[in-house]
Order: C-alpha cells, then structure tokens, then sequence
C-alpha cells in the first residue's frame, strides 16, 4: 500500500494529465467550442501532438531516472502508448461522436516521441537537474 502511495504521489501531475487527456478525448465533439483562430486542417493532430509530448515529458521528468536513461525509460514510453491506443479504442467503440483514428494514433505517438526527446536535451544533455 505504502508503494502505491508512493507511486501516487510521485507521479502526481502524470496523472492529473492521463485525466485530463481522457475526458477531453472523450467529451462529445459538439460540446468543444469553435474558433476561427485555430480553424485549420490538421489542428486536431497538432493538439493530440501536444498533449502527448506534454504528458511524456511530465511522466519523465517525474521518473528521475538515472543513467543509463533511455533503456528505463522504454517500460514508461510503451505505457504512455498504451494508453494513448485505449483511448482511440474506446473513441472507437463506447462513444457516438468520436471515432478512432490511425492519424491520430500517430499524432500521439509523435508527441511521445518529442517529449522524450524534449526530456533528453533539456535534462541529460544539458545537465539540468530534475
């Protein structure tokens, strides 16, 4: 029990972001409000981009993970991915007016990617400690 709080605690804003992430993946379409200002093609794989690299990197940096990095930092990337696939399987299969893409799949796994990367060069190489 102690472990799990521990866990909790320790990545804490990971998962407020995984919350965040799935409602409003998960929210009706109709009920996200419209704008002219970001009214363009592929503005909704910019934002799953963005939430993803967001999420990656916070779940990161909440590891503090010691070298060597990349090869503890796998387990924790395939999870993100996960993740970002149930929710396109649920999008798919338990909502009306969502529906599961493969663009955004990899819009998600894009933003992992960059997180990591994001991650890389602003904590390991640039030895900026966490």
């Amino acid at each position: 029990m102690l472990r799990i709080r521990k866990y909790l605690f320790q990545y804490k804003f990971s998962l407020l972001l995984a919350l965040i992430i799935a409602f409003l993946s998960l929210m009706p379409g109709e009920s996200i409000p419209k704008t002219r200002i970001f009214d363009f093609s592929f503005m909704d794989k910019l934002v799953h981009l963005g939430m993803y690299a967001s999420f990656s990197f916070v779940g990161l940096w909440e590891s503090r993970f010691p070298s060597p990095w990349l090869k503890r930092a796998f387990p924790l990337l395939f999870l993100f991915l996960g993740f970002s696939g149930i929710i396109e399987i649920i999008q798919g299969t338990l909502t009306d007016s969502r529906a599961a893409e493969l663009a955004d799949f990899a819009a998600n796994a894009t933003g992992i990617g960059l997180g990591c990367l994001a991650h890389f060069l602003l904590f390991r190489r640039f030895r900026i400690k966490a």
